[in-house]
């Protein structure tokens, strides 16, 4: 039975075919899905990171705030926040308008006062805040 032998073989080897064509389909697909997605952020600018925070270092802004935070210029941020699209006022980190097609984070600061941010300003702002909180409690 010298041809069942060459059948079998030749079965497995067009398996074996299928699953290198399945894994290379998958990464294939993987690499367009990520593409897809990067193309999105660089042409809708309401997907980006925006504002004045963009032309600091990330180490400058976050120094800044860590500053501002120990002189108490700067209010450590609670969990409450609401979040929408910019109004055009100004950050409380970095002092630049916040423009409509950014994203604008409200922080209340009670009595129907509000402060407003950059997304990427809030969320260096809120880890140095958890990060003297966790100093506090050590």
């Amino acid at each position: 039975m010298p041809g069942d032998a060459t059948v079998v073989n030749a079965v497995l080897d067009r398996i074996e075919q299928s699953t290198v064509c399945v894994q290379q389909s998958r990464r294939l697909l993987s690499e367009t899905r990520y593409r897809i997605a990067a193309s999105r952020r660089r042409l809708n600018p309401a997907f980006a990171f925006t504002g004045a925070a963009d032309e600091e270092t990330p180490d400058a802004l976050r120094q800044s705030i860590r500053a501002r935070l120990a002189s108490r210029a700067l209010f450590r941020v609670g969990a409450r926040v609401i979040a929408g699209n910019g109004s055009g006022n100004l950050c409380a980190v970095c002092r630049n308008r916040v423009d409509h097609y950014e994203i604008e984070y409200e922080i209340s600061l009670g009595g129907g006062v509000a402060v407003v941010t950059h997304l990427r300003c809030y969320v260096v702002w809120r880890d140095e805040s958890v990060s003297q909180d966790q100093q506090r409690t050590a």
